[in-house]
């Protein structure tokens, strides 16, 4: 059976019946680029490899996944997919039940229908299921304080998922915050470690009382709580605000120093606005997007 390369980097997933299998990650070579870019900007972009694609599996209606990995496809990008696991109301009457509904098989429909579309789709796709599980706030409901609970639905997840497709990479993607460590769901149902890498200078000066915090000053503390996993990096979720002349400026200089970081795989731009509320209210919902998108210019320069 031959590999077939999910990242245009190094590692290598074998597609099987069973979970894909990595070749060892190799070092020293460029990672690869997306966005997240729904209005579209950027989708022109000749340097970008992935397209970011969010379903909520609460309103997911069948075949919407398919056609949508046939469109990124089409645009000759390749599919990183973020399942959002929103309750579903016929299912979960409380967002405090959805975790244990899944672990508990109540999603399996869900989970089939979902994985189908991918194997039907036979390239490979990168996927994450309940992301930034570690930011308990509220703003997701499996986002939850019972760790062990969220390990168990995550685990359900894949392996429900694996007995339908054999195409798909599986993300574990925490924000990268303290205590992210309690959500490992174990090495076997995790392919790649996802994180979000985001610089908005508000935040920065009201929790750390900097002015501004480099790529450098945010990767730095997050890689090292997840190097001692040994599993390929995805910044799955990276913005700045600010000008755009500010957002490219940090940009080329969080480029220059991924090298520093020997796991990182790939970056994935948010170009989007925030979702009210998310950073709290004490702050103006931010912007991420680049006028124009621009990030092929700081590619071409970092390559």
């Amino acid at each position: 059976m031959q590999p077939i390369s999910l990242l245009t980097a190094m590692p290598l997933v074998i597609l099987a019946t069973a979970a894909p299998t990595l070749v060892p990650h190799e070092t020293g070579q460029a990672p690869s680029f997306g966005v997240y870019d729904p209005e579209p900007n950027c989708q022109q972009e000749k340097k970008i490899t992935f397209e970011h694609l969010f379903i909520s599996w609460a309103t997911y209606q069948p075949g919407e996944l398919l056609r949508k990995l046939q469109a990124i496809q089409a645009d000759g990008h390749r599919p990183f997919v973020t399942i959002e696991p929103w309750p579903d109301r016929s299912i979960t009457s409380l967002p405090s039940g959805l975790l244990g509904d899944v672990a508990a098989g109540k999603y399996d429909q869900r989970i089939r229908q979902l994985s189908l579309e991918i194997a039907d789709f036979r390239a490979p796709v990168l996927l994450s299921w309940g992301h930034e599980m570690e930011n308990v706030t509220g703003r997701y409901p499996w986002a939850s304080k019972n760790a062990a609970l969220y390990r168990d639905a995550y685990r359900h997840f894949v392996t429900a998922s694996r007995l339908s497709a054999g195409n798909i990479g599986y993300v574990w993607s925490p924000v990268g915050d303290k205590g992210l460590e309690r959500y490992w769901p174990g090495e076997e149902y995790v392919d790649y470690v996802g994180l979000s890498v985001f610089e908005f200078p508000a935040f920065d000066q009201a929790y750390y009382h900097q002015a501004t915090r480099s790529f450098h000053d945010l990767m730095t503390e997050k890689y090292a709580r997840v190097a001692k996993y040994q599993k390929p990096i995805v910044i799955v979720e990276c913005g700045v605000t600010g000008s755009k002349e500010y957002q490219l400026s940090w940009l080329s200089e969080a480029l220059r120093d991924m090298g520093n970081y020997p796991l990182l795989s790939a970056l994935i731009y948010f170009n989007a606005k925030d979702t009210p509320g998310a950073w709290g209210d004490k702050f103006v919902t931010p912007d991420w997007r680049i006028g124009g998108c621009g990030l092929a210019d700081v590619i071409e320069a970092r390559l």
